[in-house]
């Protein structure tokens, strides 16, 4: 994907909404919004057909200028990161464009980003030094290709790993993926020169492969923020940086009590590293390095090693299962596995549940490859796909091409049917 940027980079001598007014009431971190502003639909004026969802601060003025964030989700739902990031917009004062046209599988994705930034920037007072990209899944990859191409500034990357990551032009990358995301591997073991300090940070939450929840979005936008304070590209206030230093402790406190000391060592080690030249920052590295002395992060290091070596186990023998073993077998496996999930703790129910997830993505890739060559192998993967993910679209598409190229078009109808009714649109 090439993009005709060079309009994107011209700098606007601007700050940011929240550093505008001295009068300001002191910052409070993740404190609730009393009200939102205007959150919309808009058509983009080149090509009317498509759209975006937008966010306006409620204190909008043309006459000041605004960071930028424009989202992809992988299915062309622009709404839904607009909502999640509305929280952290109206705090720090962002305009946010979700497009309703980037999506998996558009091969004019590249024009459709390019149209949007336009629109935006034509209809509202963008400050050009400041955008920035969010992503989830595919549109993660996508925003992480704008960051790598100098489009945008900084990229909140929600569920794929940095593998794609230019290290030659290195930009403020924040990574959030859930510990049972069957793309968890590419944040975890992503070799340590991937990513150049100080501009990355990579957080976990408990979920799966989704779009991460407001708060943790929160976080990401803090991070640009104190990254155009550390390249002066906005005006710094210091009782912004000090909210986000006392959260950071917090925070790594609040890991630390459930008993996450990688994570909460990682963090009070990227924290220090994010404030550096904008606070002291002693405090988070001798906590950081209190927490690397502890038995407790020894032991935890200890156990993450042995979970990922189990997951790398039962991920050996199950691509040659899938389409050597039958639906019994599969059966007793499924059945096995979730009774072990059951009976873990810790973070090992989430390496089982990260093995399922893991499972059913290998399903789908599995179950493509067979499709283009019509293999007779297809219909065993499909039966094992259905014991794992009965309601799954996917499964009954690739359930309605089978039939179809088997000369079953009754068959085909119904599952493609069945595939549409549970949201399948590709």
């Amino acid at each position: 994907m090439t993009l005709n940027v060079k309009p994107f980079f011209t700098f606007v001598c601007a700050v940011c909404l929240v550093a505008c007014s001295p009068e300001k009431e002191h910052f409070v971190y993740k404190k609730p919004v009393a009200a939102y502003g205007s959150l919309f639909e808009e058509s983009v004026a080149a090509l009317p057909d498509e759209s975006y969802a937008c966010y306006l601060p409620l204190a909008y003025d043309a006459e000041n200028s605004y960071p930028l964030m424009v989202c992809f989700s992988p299915d062309g739902n622009g709404q839904q990161p607009v909502e999640q990031l509305r929280f952290a917009a109206e705090t720090f004062g962002y305009i946010v464009a979700g497009s309703n046209a980037v999506k998996n599988k558009n091969p004019r994705n590249g024009e459709a980003i390019r149209r949007l930034i336009y629109d935006v920037q034509n209809k509202y007072s963008v400050d050009a030094a400041r955008m920035y990209a969010c992503g989830f899944s595919g549109g993660a990859r996508l925003a992480t290709v704008l960051g790598n191409q100098q489009v945008v500034s900084g990229v909140i990357s929600c569920g794929a790993g940095p593998n794609r990551y230019s290290k030659t032009q290195p930009y403020p990358w924040y990574g959030i993926v859930g510990k049972s995301d069957f793309n968890y591997d590419e944040f975890s073991r992503f070799s340590a020169d991937v990513l150049q300090k100080p501009f990355y940070t990579v957080v976990f939450h408990e979920g799966g492969h989704q779009w991460p929840d407001s708060s943790l979005l929160y976080d990401a936008v803090a991070f640009l923020h104190l990254h155009a304070y550390k390249t002066n590209k906005t005006e710094r206030r210091e009782d912004i940086i000090e909210a986000f230093k006392t959260h950071a402790f917090s925070w790594v406190d609040s890991l630390q009590a459930q008993n996450r000391y990688r994570e909460a060592y990682q963090l009070a080690n990227d924290a220090a590293t994010l404030l550096s030249t904008l606070t002291d920052t002693e405090a988070l590295l001798a906590e950081a390095d209190s927490i690397q002395q502890s038995t407790a992060y020894k032991a935890d290091v200890v156990q993450h090693a042995e979970l990922e070596k189990l997951f790398d186990e039962i991920m050996k023998i199950y691509p040659v299962a899938l389409v050597q073993k039958d639906t019994v077998w599969w059966k007793s496996e499924l059945e096995r596995l979730d009774q072990r999930t059951r009976e873990a703790s810790g973070e090992a129910v989430f390496t089982f549940r990260r093995v399922k997830s893991t499972l059913g993505i290998l399903c789908y890739s599995v179950s493509r490859q067979l499709l283009q060559s019509n293999s007779p192998s297809l219909k065993n993967v499909l039966n094992v796909y259905g014991l794992l993910e009965p309601d799954n679209p996917d499964r009954f598409y690739f359930l309605s091409e089978y039939e179809r190229k088997n000369g079953n078009e009754e068959a085909a109808a119904q599952h493609l049917e069945r595939a549409r009714t549970l949201g399948f649109t590709d």
